[in-house]
């Protein structure tokens, strides 16, 4: 141990030695024929590296200072200028640019009599520089093409980021929107509130493209300009004053188009180039012409017995009824599909009533010849009767009623009426045996409500399965003619009791 301990003071006492005797005589012991080293480092309270921050002036700068032989010549360099500039005496840098650099201490060799008695040699220091000027940026173009509906909601905080990131920490930055005026970036306190409001960060459409009926159906764009700004909280160590960088507006452009509750009953938006007013496409082919595959809202065109060529959809619109005199799969081979508006609001605040579609061909059949129907949601109303179908298909909160007819609801072979969901209520009138059913087919009822009535005739002609409310209405007397005729694989629903209306 002690041995230990005096060698390592004995060489210790050397270097100082050495360093004394060149510092004081370098012409002698280091010459250009023979250079020594100059034992450069930087001062011990020099930290490993170094973090400066662009836009905050008090953390742009910092110094180093190396130590080495008092004679030597210390120049300080930057390895990259764009980033961080030394004053190559003091060793003041100042952050100028972001990034990653390092700085340097070179000894050129050089002493400071001028002779070049030392070694040239050079050590390094890592520099990091973040940036700390505050800015918000835009992540979609300028025009932001917002397909909306009357009560459809846009998250603005998805048009921009902000730096630093917002909520990363209760001092760092917050972005605010102000909603300007349409069609226009200057502020507008009139007008505007009629075409969209802003709450936070949530811009809502008050008054869509497409309206209820009231508002007469407008097929019309308009734009909202936004205006965004971001800032800091007090104490925040960023740099909130360039304007330019922190400011931003954006325009808003509403498309035509329309929102629907689709099959899983969600809101989704249907842009105007994906679905025909159904009032145009009749209209093109004359009183009995022809829809062709596609997507069409029912708007009012009265009296039209249109057919279908291929797979259509129609959707309702709210706070009305559309009134049509039948409709026909022209081939036999079609799926229809039903499908209702997402509730609109009306001047108050509340909901519009759902639409409704009406088909009236009295004790004919208005409704034919299609595979499959599909009911999604909104009112259908049928009166007249429902034939030639394969399937039909009740979801969500669909209601469908079929009444003025001898028969409801006729299906074809091995069809079937499915309740899935949604209310169905279907009348026949015929004291006809073979025809005075509600529906002529088999009826399955995993949810919802089904309902049939039969004054004069009977309910179901067919296999009735069940698991959800049913509600047969019978005439006083019952012994005429029974409730059901087929077999169904559930006893209970086999007979009601006496002059009861509620099958349980």
């Amino acid at each position: 141990m002690k041995k230990n301990y005096f060698k390592n003071l004995m060489q210790v006492s050397l270097l100082l030695g050495a360093a004394f005797v060149i510092s004081s005589c370098d012409d002698v012991i280091g010459q250009e024929d023979n250079p020594v080293a100059s034992y450069v480092q930087w001062e011990a309270k020099t930290p490993k590296s170094i973090e400066l921050t662009l836009g905050i002036a008090s953390k742009e700068t910092a110094t180093v200072k190396a130590i080495a032989v008092s004679s030597v010549v210390i120049v300080y360099e930057s390895e990259n200028t764009e980033i961080v500039k030394i004053d190559p005496v003091t060793g003041t840098m100042t952050a100028v640019g972001v990034g990653e650099t390092n700085v340097k201490a070179v000894v050129s060799g050089a002493s400071s009599a001028g002779k070049s008695v030392f070694i040239p040699e050079e050590i390094k220091i890592p520099v990091v520089v973040k940036d700390g000027k505050a800015k918000l940026t835009r992540v979609q173009d300028e025009v932001v093409d917002f397909t909306a509906n009357k009560d459809s909601v846009y998250d603005l905080k998805k048009l921009f980021t902000a730096y630093p990131e917002v909520g990363t920490e209760a001092d760092k930055s917050a972005i605010t929107f102000r909603l300007l005026g349409k069609n226009s970036k200057t502020y507008q306190s009139s007008g505007i509130t009629n075409i969209a409001s802003l709450n936070v960060n949530k811009l809502t459409i008050k008054d869509g493209p497409i309206n209820d009926w009231n508002g007469k159906g407008k097929d019309i764009t308009d734009t909202v300009y936004v205006a965004a700004k971001i800032s800091g909280n007090t104490g925040s160590e960023f740099n909130y004053s360039d304007a330019k960088a922190t400011e931003d507006t954006v325009m808003v452009v509403i498309t035509k188009s329309i929102a629907y509750l689709n099959e899983k009953n969600e809101r989704t938006i249907l842009t105007a180039d994906k679905y025909t007013n159904m009032s145009k496409a009749i209209a093109a082919e004359g009183w009995d012409g022809t829809l062709k595959a596609g997507t069409y809202f029912a708007d009012a065109y009265l009296g039209s017995s249109p057919k279908i060529s291929g797979d259509v959809s129609i959707i309702i619109p709210n706070d009305y009824y559309w009134y049509y005199t039948a409709i026909d799969d022209a081939k036999d081979s079609s799926t229809l599909n039903i499908f209702r508006q997402a509730n609109v609001k009306d001047n108050n605040g509340d909901d519009l009533p759902v639409g409704e579609l009406w088909f009236q061909k009295s004790w004919d059949n208005a409704v034919t010849n299609f595979k499959t129907i599909n009911f999604y949601g909104g009112k259908v109303y049928v009166r007249g009767q429902i034939a030639g179908v394969g399937n039909i298909n009740v979801y969500n909160d669909a209601y469908l009623q079929v009444w003025n007819g001898n028969y409801g609801i006729k299906l074809n072979e091995n069809g079937k009426l499915t309740v899935a969901g949604g209310e169905v209520y279907v009348t026949g009138y015929s004291a006809d045996l073979t025809t005075g059913f509600a529906v002529i087919g088999d009826v399955e009822i995993s949810k919802g409500v089904f309902t049939a009535s039969n004054d004069q005739y009977r309910a179901v002609k067919g296999n009735l399965t069940a698991g959800g409310k049913i509600l047969i209405k019978e005439s006083n007397d019952d012994t005429t003619y029974t409730a059901l005729e087929g077999t169904t694989s559930t006893s209970k629903y086999i007979k009601a009791q006496e002059k009861s209306n509620t099958w349980k």
